[in-house]
């Protein structure tokens, strides 16, 4: 990894995202796995397993959710209808290339800590064995890049994800697609796999809460929020700006708040059943590998 490759913060050097794994600690056995389904993870379990396993008669404690109404309705008594867990631990990662996160005042682009937190993510994912799916969100729409069994076929990804984010900074001038059509889009496609998203979650979409809180019943779901330090603790100024649509002006900051403004987003995913890390894009990438490490090996 260059200096020049590693500060950058801009332009993607797709062998900066394949170095990016010596900074992710080796699978020791006591860890917990990203999108596992056999216990792994601490916390209760949310949904059941997809495949079918057997129907037989309803007893105390069993879940009323899970009553075959056909075979109920056939014998005239309560018949619950199982299902195996899946075996493979999967992972859906999805990287926010939008317009808006194609913005920075730092060490770092959002969209460019997007593709360090998926590679990270990513390669921890690999160390764990587990099968990895890759959804990358532009303002053309959503790509998914299939799904991986090992780091060979994860770096195959990472060097398209690599060519997606370049192509999509070259379009920042298009208009935003809503999250919530993001969301459709891991819907049909995750299974019942974790999936965790990399973004700055602007223009959510009128339809955000619902396919959350439907995608978090479901399965796990964890929003790793991207922000800037401009966002989060301004510096007074006279900011000259504009927008896609051909709008222009300045932004007056004319002194230094102690209070900081506030973020909802945590509170808000939370209440909708989802999980959420907020990843500051002046970090860098060992001080990212290690946030990340203690949000997934803590109970969730």
């Amino acid at each position: 990894m260059t200096k020049r490759n590693y500060i950058s913060g801009v332009e993607i050097d797709p062998d900066y995202l394949l170095c990016l794994n010596k900074f992710v600690p080796k699978t020791n056995g006591g860890r917990a796995n990203l999108g596992s389904v056999s216990g792994n993870v601490p916390g209760r379990k949310r949904g059941r397993g997809s495949i079918f396993y057997d129907v037989r008669p309803w007893t105390e404690g069993d879940d009323i959710r899970h009553i075959d109404s056909y075979k109920t309705a056939r014998t005239g008594v309560p018949h619950i209808r199982t299902a195996h867990e899946d075996r493979e631990h999967k992972i859906l990662l999805i990287a926010d290339f939008r317009p808006s996160m194609y913005f920075g005042t730092r060490r770092a682009f959002r969209s460019f800590v997007a593709a360090e937190v998926i590679s990270l993510t990513g390669w921890r994912a690999v160390s764990d064995r587990s099968q990895i799916g890759v959804l990358v969100t532009t303002c053309m729409g959503s790509t998914f890049l299939g799904w991986s069994k090992n780091g060979r076929q994860f770096a195959g990804q990472l060097f398209k994800l690599a060519d997606m984010y370049r192509d999509a900074k070259e379009s920042c001038d298009v208009s935003e697609l809503e999250m919530d059509d993001v969301l459709a889009t891991a819907l049909s496609l995750s299974g019942s796999a974790s999936i965790i998203v990399a973004t700055s979650l602007d223009a959510p979409g009128k339809d955000f809460d619902k396919l959350t809180g439907l995608l978090a019943k479901r399965q796990e779901l964890i929003f790793l929020l991207i922000s800037d330090k401009f966002e989060r603790d301004p510096l007074p100024g006279d900011y000259p700006y504009y927008t896609r649509e051909g709008g222009a002006g300045r932004l007056k900051i004319f002194r230094h708040s102690s209070r900081k403004p506030f973020n909802d987003w945590p509170l808000r995913l939370s209440r909708l059943g989802a999980l959420s890390l907020g990843v500051d894009a002046e970090l860098s990438p060992p001080e990212i590998a290690y946030a990340l490490e203690r949000f997934y090996d803590g109970p969730r």
